[in-house]
């Protein structure tokens, strides 16, 4: 059939299969969106989406820039990210531990049902600083 030949062609093709990889790249980077705004004297950084193997490297990048740049106490807010693996909870551990040699403080706030539960089986809770919403963490 005609659609036979076609993918017989585009998967010979190198460009193709670039073009391919590319579209998925995108597709897994689109899983993640971040946004920041300042209350309260603390960075609030809004996390939606999937943080696992395939957003957790740009997720990094984003939360290290904000310590580069000089922010100290940071709040994260996990209300709407519906997926964390274990490569997402590094991300979280690594910036904890860079905000520490700074002097700075992480707070996570608003976390889902299933992010909570990962928290609690890997005994994360006895390091993070978890709050159930802004106000609790604000105090």
């Amino acid at each position: 059939t005609v659609w036979l030949e076609f993918r017989r062609v585009l998967f010979r093709s190198n460009v193709a299969i670039n073009f391919f990889m590319s579209f998925l790249l995108c597709l897994w980077l689109d899983n993640i969106f971040v946004s920041n705004k300042i209350e309260n004297n603390n960075l609030l950084v809004k996390i939606e989406g999937e943080v696992d193997v395939y957003t957790s490297i740009d997720l990094k990048k984003e939360l290290s820039k904000y310590i580069e740049d000089g922010e100290r106490s940071i709040i994260i807010d996990l209300d709407q990210v519906n997926y964390m693996d274990s490569s997402g909870l590094g991300v979280l551990v690594a910036v904890l531990k860079e905000l520490k040699k700074v002097g700075g403080d992480l707070k996570l706030i608003n976390l889902p049902l299933s992010v909570k539960k990962i928290f609690d089986l890997t005994r994360l809770t006895k390091f993070f600083s978890i709050y159930k919403n802004l106000e609790e963490a604000s105090k």
